[in-house]
């Protein structure tokens, strides 16, 4: 896909002549400004662009991160390389950010992001057909670059046969495969010639899902071999509460009864999945579940508490040494980087306030933030109860 000429795309230019008195208003602007600029092809009549078409692309922050407000008051969400219509939009719109330039003009810097079709209007759809038959057939990227795929298994093999595993050391682990990761989407990217942002990130993601699942029966056992003994005492610790106990803690009593079982199938769909990436996504999807109810934070981990008391999953804290240990090398532009943190703290918390409390009879705790981002209980529990932390 080539990139998008601002001189000559007729979105832009029309913001800058015939609604020039806006252009320049929003470009003077001492808060963050963020111009969306439709591709070219995607416009369908330029005829049809108006002034209230312009101003829903002229976008300011707002007071929540990655939220922004058009001139006209609807907002938009832009994250993980797409822009999404939220609130005051007729229509539902995920547009895929394909270029992003710097502008500065009187005096002050602003950002321009070119999209693959408009916030609101018709637009061309051919393009975007293209874009997504290709995100569909994302796996097969690797599949029709064969000399790549199997250079990608020789690295694999080798890694297998001459890397150790050192327990303290899993994390170090977790960078080698990222590295493995890069080189192998780097390497497919340039054979298919892949330059939208987003099919890159998609790449890149399919890869490392695929290199972990081969790693699996590597990595896995090492990690459950290495956190058994913390195992044993997770499941004492779980049989000393009972469910009447947890749901008691709920402030609002019916959740779990409205979540149950989502929850119950969420979590024990762990055991059946071999990749991070996998096991993150069911926690990530379980925690869009719960939000559809106005929940706390306290209540979301308490939910997840209960999934894992009833869910009976053996190895829990391997499962969350595997998400963690991937998460911490994956790169800030994964998909839902920042929403699978948040998900995946919660889910830390439940783990850590079952390893942590002393007894069943021991009320709700508020939970606070911890070391890199994770929840943990309140200081006054015994340190030696902390969740078990693989070394960084």
């Amino acid at each position: 896909m080539e990139a998008e000429d601002l001189d000559t795309n007729p979105f832009f230019t029309l913001l800058r002549t015939t609604y020039r008195e806006m252009y320049e208003r929003v470009c003077r602007s001492p808060e963050e400004t963020i111009i969306l600029v439709p591709t070219t092809p995607s416009l369908d009549d330029t005829r049809n662009i108006t002034q209230a078409h312009i101003e829903a692309h002229v976008l300011k922050a707002s007071v929540v991160s990655g939220i922004f407000l058009n001139q006209v008051g609807q907002s938009v969400e832009i994250k993980d390389g797409m822009v999404q219509t939220d609130q005051g939009f007729t229509e539902a719109r995920n547009c895929s950010v394909i270029q992003q330039e710097s502008m500065y003009e009187w005096d002050n810097n602003f950002k321009i992001l070119i999209i693959d079709i408009p916030l609101v209007g018709t637009y061309k759809n051919t393009t975007r057909n293209a874009r997504r038959e290709s995100f569909n057939a994302v796996e097969t990227w690797i599949n029709t670059a064969p000399q790549i795929e199997s250079e990608i298994y020789v690295v694999i093999d080798h890694f297998r046969r001459t890397y150790v595993q050192v327990p303290g050391f899993e994390y170090e682990t977790g960078k080698r495969i990222e590295k493995m990761c890069e080189n192998a989407s780097n390497a497919l990217r340039n054979f298919h010639r892949i330059t939208d942002p987003y099919q890159q990130s998609l790449l890149h993601y399919t890869v490392g899902r695929s290199i972990y699942a081969a790693l699996h029966s590597f990595i896995f056992p090492h990690l459950t071999t290495a956190l058994k003994e913390h195992e044993d005492r997770l499941s004492k610790k779980i049989d000393e509460f009972t469910v009447e106990s947890l749901i008691d803690s709920l402030l609002k009593k019916d959740l779990w009864i409205a979540f149950k079982d989502d929850i119950k199938a969420h979590i024990k769909s762990l055991e059946e999945l071999i990749t991070p990436q996998e096991k993150l996504e069911k926690i990530v999807s379980l925690f869009d579940v719960i939000h559809k109810r106005e929940v706390t934070g306290d209540d979301v981990i308490v939910l997840y508490t209960l999934g894992i008391r009833t869910g009976t999953v053996n190895n829990i804290l391997a499962h969350v040494a595997h998400m963690d240990l991937f998460l911490q090398a994956a790169p800030k532009t994964m998909k839902k980087y920042h929403e699978t943190q948040y998900a995946f703290s919660s889910f830390t918390a439940a783990v850590s306030y079952l390893l942590n409390s002393r007894s069943s009879t021991q009320q709700a705790v508020s939970m606070k933030s911890g070391n890199n981002g994770i929840m943990l209980p309140d200081d006054d529990f015994e340190s030696e109860d902390e969740l078990p932390r693989l070394s960084r």
